[in-house]
């Protein structure tokens, strides 16, 4: 997985960041569902970075359209955990 580092007042602490990559499946966040109420499709695909570092192109299942998400709004989906509600 990725790591940031993140700057603290006197100290470096290192925050672990999902992976990300083309292809990858993907749910929104509860983030992600507060600031993107309109997308009732809440599963999809990586289809690549965005033009900003902290943004992702995402092929929601049955959309006709990708979107631009920044990389917050999304997780990767645990293909071994509970099912989608």
């Amino acid at each position: 997985m990725g790591e940031a580092d993140v700057k603290l007042p006197g100290r470096t602490a290192i925050v672990s960041k999902p992976e990300l990559k083309p292809g990858c499946r993907v749910q929104l966040t509860p983030l992600g569902v507060a600031r993107c109420p309109k997308l009732q499709i809440r599963t999809g695909t990586v289809l690549s970075e965005a033009r900003n570092a902290n943004g992702f192109r995402v092929q929601f299942d049955g959309a006709k359209h990708p979107q631009t998400l920044h990389r917050t709004y999304i997780t990767p989906v645990d293909l071994h955990g509970p099912s989608e509600k």
